[in-house]
């Protein structure tokens, strides 16, 4: 059963900003989840949720079935639109794992992620500063990318089990039902499992937008984007950028929605910079 030990100490511990070896153990399909961005209508899209544990990283905590303590390995997660096209998240921390690029075959029909259980790599982890469900200043440790493990790193076998869940192949639900209470929930607002006279068009919490150092950290980071003294969220950034930088007669960047954090970041400054150039220093949109 994966449930979380009560009693790990774990709830505060944050994943220090870095570069580790790591293996995949765990792989579940959250079926079509509903996405809105701003005022935009919203799109029903494809979700999964990856997750890897890091050997050099551990905890006590108690074992359920033993009673005794244990060391368990710390774990990341991160959710992933399941879409190869372009330069989408997944493919690109895909191919830089296998390190090649992926044939037109596996674009087209999909790539065979399960194949990637167990397999070892190097995870990036950043932090990001955001707030909790109180308002209070929290920082967040996310996985930002995946790549190939070079071969003179020996990385320890898998300490948990391997969790494969597919919406489609699950008998009994015997899989969903042993996986985090979380996770069951996130899955649960997937159209799939949504009535015909259900409220399709409900928003849902926006989980795991932001992978965390926790698997059952069900807190959503809010991003926070910074113009001098004055924060905005993503919403808020985005949209006052779309208006500084037609105002500054400067075509916005392509698909910020779905840019990273830092990205996004990066961008607006580059726009606000611009939008203070034509103007001479006067009070910018954003």
């Amino acid at each position: 059963m994966l449930t979380p030990d009560s009693n790990s100490k774990f709830d505060d511990y944050i994943i220090p900003a870095g570069s580790y070896a790591a293996r995949l153990y765990l792989l579940v399909d959250l079926g079509h989840q509903y996405v809105k961005f701003m005022e935009k209508p919203g799109k029903w899209s494809h979700k999964i949720r990856l997750g890897w544990e890091i050997p050099e990283l551990t905890f006590e905590a108690e074992d359920k079935a033993t009673g005794k303590d244990v060391i368990k390995p710390r774990v990341i997660g991160r959710e992933y639109t399941l879409s190869y096209y372009k330069d989408s998240h997944l493919k690109t921390d895909i191919q830089s794992w296998i390190g090649r690029s992926l044939t037109a075959d596996e674009q087209d029909k999909g790539f065979a992620v399960d194949s990637l259980l167990g397999a070892p790599c190097m995870i990036s982890v950043v932090h990001v500063d955001g707030h909790d469900k109180e308002g209070k200043a929290k920082t967040y440790a996310n996985l930002a990318s995946v790549m190939a493990c070079p071969r003179s790193i020996s990385v320890p076998e898998l300490y948990n089990p391997i969790v494969l869940y597919d919406m489609d192949n699950d008998p009994g639900n015997k899989v969903f039902e042993a996986l985090y209470p979380w996770l069951q929930d996130r899955i649960k607002k997937a159209r799939e499992f949504q009535h015909e006279d259900g409220d399709m068009e409900a928003e849902p919490t926006p989980e795991e937008v932001a992978d965390t150092s926790m698997p059952f950290d069900i807190e959503t980071p809010a991003e926070t984007f910074a113009n001098g003294n004055q924060t905005f969220t993503r919403a808020e950034w985005i949209s006052g950028l779309i208006t500084t930088a037609k105002a500054a007669g400067m075509d916005e960047p392509d698909d910020m929605e779905h840019m990273k954090f830092d990205d996004l970041q990066a961008a607006g400054n580059i726009i606000i910079k611009r939008y203070h150039d034509m103007t001479k220093g006067k009070k910018v949109v954003v």
